[in-house]
């Protein structure tokens, strides 16, 4: 389990792989949350 802004995601890599090898859509997003003062992923990315 993942925990995640006061809740927590079952899934995971070994989850949604199994999933879409059973036929499923899985989605799998990987996210970051900039530390306060940082610049943003756009601006970094520029």
């Amino acid at each position: 389990m993942i925990p995640f802004m006061n809740t927590t995601s079952s899934d995971h890599l070994y989850t949604e792989t199994r999933d879409a090898l059973a036929g499923g859509t899985p989605m799998a997003i990987n996210f970051v949350f900039p530390a306060k003062g940082e610049e943003s992923l756009i601006e970094a990315h520029k």
